[in-house]
Order: C-alpha cells, then sequence, then structure tokens
C-alpha cells in the first residue's frame, strides 16, 4: 500500500512540475496589468493557466518516460540476479515483467511523442525549426543524425523529407515555417539551435535502440536462454543509462529549445534577471543544489545497490525446508516436539 501511496503522490508532483513549466512554455489565463513597480502578469482562469496547450501532451510524455525508465531498472536487477545466478526464479520473473513493461511504455512513447510534436508545432514554430534544423519554410523531414550550420543557414542531416509535416497532419506536403522567417532576435542562437537539434536526434536515436533491447531480452527471457548470455546480461545491467540520457535530452530540447523566451513570448531570457538577487548568490545556489543532489544521489546510490546485493527478502525462492518432517508411526508428544525443534534448526 505504501508503494502505491508513493508513486500517486509522485505522479500528482510530475502534474504540478509539468503544470508549472508548461506555463512558461505556452502561457495563458492570465493578463498583463501596469503596476508601480511596471508591468506585471495577473492570473484571470487557474484551470486555463493550469490546462494549457501543452501541459496534458508534456505530462503524457512525461510519465511514459518515467515509467518506461522503471521498466529498464527492473531489468537491471534481473540481470544482476542472473549473472550471480542467485534467486533465478525471481530474476526471471522480474525480467518479464520489467521488459513487458519497458516495451509497453517505450512503444507508448511513439504516440505521446507525437502529441506534444503536434503541440510544439502549433504553438512553438521556432522550437519546431530549431529541431528539425529548418531553415525555409516547406515540409518539415524527419531527421536522424545531421549538423547545423548556422554560419551558412544550412543542415546537413540524414533524415525522411515530409515525414514530420506527415506525422503532425497526415500530409507529407504540409509546410511549417523554417528559422529565416522569423525576427533573428526571437530564435534560439548558433549553439542553442545546434544544442536543440542534437539533443532532440539523440532522444529519438536512443528511442531507436530501447524498442529492439526490450524486445529481445522479453524472448529471450521466455525462451529460457537469458541466463547463459553474460554479455547480454552485463549490458542490461547498464541498460537504465539508456532511457535516463532520453529523458535529459529530451528536457534539453525542451528548454534551450524554447529560448530566447523565459516565459513564451512574454518575458525574454535575458530580461528575467533579478536586480535585487547578485550574480554570486545565484551561482551559490547553484553549487549548493548541485552538492546537496549529489549526495542525495550517493546516499540513494548506495541504498538501492545495498538492497540488490541483500537479495529479495521474500523472492519467491524455495526455503531450504519444502516438505514437512516425517513423524515415526506411533510418536507421542515428545516425538512431535523433537521433530519441531529439529525443523526450527534446519530452517
Amino acid at each position: 500500500k505504501s508503494t502505491w501511496l508513493v508513486w500517486s503522490g509522485s505522479m500528482l508532483t510530475a502534474l504540478w512540475i509539468i503544470i508549472a513549466n508548461s506555463g512558461m512554455q505556452t502561457p495563458a489565463g492570465f493578463k498583463i496589468v501596469e503596476g508601480p513597480q511596471g508591468p506585471k502578469a495577473v492570473l484571470t482562469n487557474f484551470f486555463a493557466a493550469a490546462f494549457n496547450p501543452t501541459t496534458l501532451p508534456r505530462y503524457a510524455h512525461t510519465i511514459v518516460a518515467v515509467l518506461m525508465m522503471g521498466g529498464f531498472m527492473a531489468m537491471a536487477f534481473a540481470a544482476y540476479y542472473y549473472r550471480r545466478g542467485t534467486h533465478e526464479r525471481f530474476a526471471r520473473n522480474t525480467m518479464a515483467i520489467g521488459a513487458a513493461i519497458a516495451l509497453i511504455f517505450t512503444l507508448l512513447m511513439g504516440p505521446a511523442g507525437h502529441w506534444q510534436a503536434v503541440a510544439v508545432a502549433e504553438n512553438q514554430p521556432t522550437k519546431l525549426a530549431a529541431m528539425e534544423g529548418m531553415w525555409d519554410r516547406g515540409p518539415a523531414p524527419l531527421g536522424l543524425v545531421g549538423y547545423v550550420d548556422s554560419a551558412n543557414k544550412r543542415t546537413t542531416a540524414l533524415e525522411i523529407p515530409g515525414a514530420v509535416s506527415f506525422l503532425a497532419t497526415l500530409d507529407a506536403s504540409t509546410p511549417y515555417d523554417g528559422l529565416n522567417n522569423f525576427p533573428a532576435d526571437r530564435i534560439p542562437t548558433p549553439a542553442q539551435t545546434q544544442i536543440t537539434y542534437q539533443s532532440y536526434h539523440i532522444m529519438i536515436v536512443l528511442w531507436l535502440v530501447m524498442v529492439p533491447l526490450s524486445i529481445v531480452a522479453w524472448f529471450m527471457n521466455r525462451s529460457g536462454s537469458l541466463a547463459r548470455r553474460r554479455g547480454f546480461l552485463g549490458f542490461l545491467m547498464w541498460a537504465p543509462i539508456v532511457p535516463m540520457l532520453a529523458i535529459q535530452t529530451g528536457w534539453a530540447t525542451a528548454e534551450v529549445g524554447r529560448q530566447p523566451w523565459i516565459v513564451w513570448g512574454q518575458l525574454r531570457t535575458v530580461d528575467a534577471i533579478s536586480k535585487v538577487v547578485p550574480a554570486g548568490q545565484v551561482l551559490t545556489t547553484l553549487i549548493l543544489f548541485t552538492l546537496f543532489y549529489t549526495f542525495l544521489y550517493v546516499a540513494w546510490a548506495r541504498v538501492v545497490l545495498g538492497f540488490a546485493r541483500k537479495g529479495p527478502a521474500l523472492g519467491g525462492e524455495p526455503s531450504p525446508v519444502t516438505e514437512p518432517v516425517p513423524m515415526p508411526s506411533g510418536a507421542g508428544r515428545g516425538a512431535v516436539t523433537a521433530a519441531s525443534s529439529n525443523a526450527k534448526e534446519v530452517s
């Protein structure tokens, strides 16, 4: 029960984080009023602000990603026990569940990512142009790998022409604006464009890795051959790095791609610099946050790895005593007591 409560709480926490971030990505439900210290945003509709145009697609994308990550974590623990040759029944069951969850939510990432991409195309056109390295108006391609040459305003890439337009509208000829169609002060800088493009495509490539990886792990586990594949098991132990990198590159795409805005279309990042808090205090805060969360991560890793080494307390492994102790025929109370004591000593 406590596990489900923690899970539910984390899902609710993620919702509020996404609401706050989406409110900056695609602000809604507010108006700008003049005050004694200058203009300020005033909330006019809480639900419009909370459920702005990108909240739900971004929340779905996030939740699917963390559940996918959970599946790969379960696969890693199962692979660890397989390689050690201990708790094999627990490892087999955990691998079956983990690989199934990883596969299901990796596949669901397709429509979830599509939903968010459509929201980006409709609400943040400069981000979409940076994500695909588009310079001129036309059908949006779907690139796999490439390089953005901002100096010459061109992108060299291995891509599928019109694929993003088709995914968004079911029409490969649907045109979208490129970076050249926007004012220079309203698009990401060359470095930001490069980061947005590369992080977005790294995320896609990692997704293409996770799909076959979860399929192969599930089938090998089902066939009973996985326990003998020590090299593959070693790879699966580190496999959670793949979805973790995909999640981080996805966030990089979202945050760097929205530049130069800290609140889209309303407040530029350069104008959001505090006049009250000195740069030194901001740097000190960031350093302290980094140290604190590094400490938490190390503590978490030690606890988790400690549990892994100890093994499942109720992992389903058969007890050393699986059969009742045979009783001599005609045995009285003394024989019963002795047999019971022997059973306790054996167990």
